[in-house]
């Protein structure tokens, strides 16, 4: 253990005491914290949230610690503390190492601005788990700031040090970089269409084709606009007696005879075949809502039939 390390009274995060780790986070592993902050924050019924509280999963090589995954932790209050549930926490480590063999449990995370001496407890909590457990912090108040530049998550690591002659537990602040892979590209994906188009309830896929779309019409609109205001000038002019521009009349007349006829029946086939096509979709996926609808009927049916006949006297 290390001695005196400077440290503000009444704090638990050592100031000029440096760590001998670092860290590779991934995407997922924020993306898990925020979302459980968020059910959290949602489902509390007044503004004082709780604390939600996790466990970060990984795997270590050397002094390099990759935290590649996470899971929740089950906890509750006795006397002001949080207490976690340690035989659940075991039991998730255990179903976590049978997909993930070579994964360890690193430490755990929490939502707040930093480490407290509730934090404290905790660490004694899961020191049997892990002798040095990492704490990874995502400042809620940070996050929401617009203007925050830099990712509001801290990892500290935690260490039983000698201050002024008694043993204290401190918090280190541990450098760490953004490790991705091409997996977690896809799903930070889907998740940045999903939140720029509001919280839809489509996939990112079809919003991003539907929004590509509708740029795509929006533009040829502008353009035809630009065009025949372009067209009403030229015969203003031609009215006139003015010169005209001889040169971008025949590239807008070239255009406009590239372009395919409506009147053919071979447009009208096409244009009738995908207005089907669309029909069709969406009558299928009406019947499919009807069947389901239809099957849960049935379902709740039968189990209240069943209820009622098992209550029923024999004679």
């Amino acid at each position: 253990s290390k001695r005196n390390p400077k440290m503000e009274e009444g704090s638990v995060v050592a100031k000029d005491a440096g760590t001998s780790v670092s860290a590779k986070l991934h995407p997922l592993v924020i993306m898990s914290i925020s979302d459980h902050f968020t059910r959290a924050r949602v489902s509390a019924k007044d503004s004082n949230i709780a604390r939600v509280f996790g466990a970060l999963m990984g795997a270590q090589k050397g002094r390099v610690l990759d935290v590649a995954g996470s899971f929740e932790l089950v906890h509750s209050e006795v006397d002001g503390q949080h207490v976690i549930d340690t035989a659940f926490l075991l039991e998730q480590i255990e179903a976590y190492k049978q997909v993930f063999p070579d994964a360890e449990f690193l430490g755990w995370y929490t939502v707040a601005k930093q480490p407290s001496a509730d934090d404290v407890h905790m660490y004694k909590q899961l020191v049997d788990a892990n002798e040095n457990p990492l704490l990874l912090m995502l400042d809620a108040q940070a996050a929401s700031s617009p203007t925050q530049k830099e990712l509001p998550v801290t990892i500290y690591e935690s260490e039983l040090r000698v201050v002024s002659d008694a043993p204290r537990v401190l918090f280190s602040i541990v450098p760490y970089v953004i490790e991705t892979n091409e997996a977690e590209r896809i799903a930070v994906d889907h998740v940045a269409h999903l939140s720029t188009a509001g919280g839809a309830g489509e996939g990112s896929q079809s919003l991003a084709h539907l929004a590509s779309l509708r740029n795509a019409v929006h533009m040829l609109r502008q353009r035809l606009a630009m065009l025949e205001r372009f067209v009403e000038r030229q015969c203003q002019r031609a009215a006139a007696n003015e010169s005209l521009d001889l040169i971008a009349l025949r590239q807008i007349n070239a255009l406009e005879h590239s372009l395919p006829s409506k009147s053919t029946s071979g447009f009208a086939d096409e244009l009738f075949s995908s207005f089907n096509d669309g029909a069709l979709l969406s009558y299928l996926g009406a019947i499919t809502k009807t069947i389901e609808s239809a099957n849960s009927l049935c379902d709740t049916f039968n189990a209240a039939h069943q209820a009622s006949s098992s209550q029923r006297p024999r004679r």
